[in-house]
């Protein structure tokens, strides 16, 4: 219940900015809510996962997947999601343990990823706070994900 009160303050306020909400690895939420889609982490993969991808696209809702381990490019691709996001692009509070890849791998991942997979709807996500942010601007992204960047606001 709480989340899915959390979830609808959420919505109503990307819906004022003109921006797009995914609910994160809950479908039944994100049609309970009718928001724009839900989203997935690379180690939420199973088989279960493109039941999710096939209803998605029967409701009409984004499905986006964040690909934290190049290994997992197969299964990633086999599921084409709408949004693919890299993580982590800079050191992040939600995945310490995890290095970097870095602004430039970033780019040189990003130009064979866009071709194979997700061609547009490639962004970075993972410790975006306002100085990285400029900097991704310089490379001329279309968009970006984050968590702390937004709590922060």
């Amino acid at each position: 219940q709480e989340r899915e009160e959390l979830a609808t303050e959420y919505f109503k306020i990307a819906k004022a900015f003109g921006h797009k909400f995914l609910v994160g690895k809950d479908f039944n939420l994100a049609m309970k809510i009718k928001c724009d889609g839900v989203h997935f982490s690379d180690r939420d993969f199973t088989k279960s996962l493109m039941k999710i991808r096939y209803s998605c696209k029967k409701n009409k809702l984004i499905f986006s997947c964040a690909l934290h381990e190049n290994k997992n490019l197969f299964y990633l691709r086999k599921l084409t999601p709408d949004i693919v996001f890299l993580s982590p692009i800079f050191a992040t509070s939600s995945h310490k343990n995890q290095r970097p890849i870095g602004l430039f791998n970033y780019v040189k991942t990003a130009k064979i990823f866009k071709q194979k997979i997700a061609r547009n709807n490639f962004f970075p996500l993972g410790g975006i706070n306002l100085q990285n942010l400029r900097r991704l601007n310089k490379i001329n992204i279309t968009g970006f994900g984050a968590i702390d960047f937004f709590k922060n606001l």
